[in-house]
């Protein structure tokens, strides 16, 4: 793991993301767990408390970088040790995500469209609109002649038909 980077309890991982996030607009991005959902999980938190990742197996459930974080290029510093705990998917909002996610060998393979009634509590309509959810996982990890780097052309499904059609390529199910 990098040097800049701890392994801290549930926690802890609470109190800094809730901490670093609060008012923060981009703070709907993220999953929204509670501490007690964290006890589960790999947490890990950057020196100063600002950025850090939680895992769920194989899964990326929340990464943040506060705008307050002294350290720019955070998510380079994160995502190499994300991939060495074994993570080979996430879900996102947006193509952008989607772009910063494939620097590291994730591509998408399946999206849902935004559902206002599955929105995040705190979703800025003006702000970020209504992206699609996209469905990622590693590239390496995919069948031969699966993989779909253009987020256009990825099969548009429900929330539960992308999930287990993402599962059925990684070959958990």
């Amino acid at each position: 793991m990098h040097e800049k980077l701890r392994r801290v309890t549930a926690e802890e991982f609470y109190v800094a993301i809730k901490q670093a996030m609060a008012g923060d607009s981009r703070e709907c991005f993220l999953s929204d767990y509670s501490q007690v959902d964290y006890e589960t999980m790999v947490t890990v938190l950057m020196y100063n408390d600002q950025a850090g990742f939680a895992l769920e197996g194989d899964n990326l459930a929340n990464i943040f970088s506060s705008r307050q974080n002294p350290v720019k290029q955070s998510l380079d510093i994160m995502m190499p040790s994300v991939l060495s705990f074994g993570v080979t998917k996430l879900d996102c909002f947006g193509e952008d995500l989607c772009r910063k996610y494939a620097k590291y060998g994730f591509v998408a393979v399946a999206a849902t469209r935004f559902l206002d009634e599955y929105a995040p509590r705190n979703w800025d309509y003006g702000k970020f609109g209504r992206p699609a959810v996209y469905f990622m996982a590693q590239a390496q990890k995919l069948p031969k002649g699966s993989l779909n780097n253009v987020t256009d052309s990825v099969p548009y499904l429900s929330y539960d038909e992308a999930w287990a059609y993402r599962e059925r390529l990684l070959g958990g199910i």
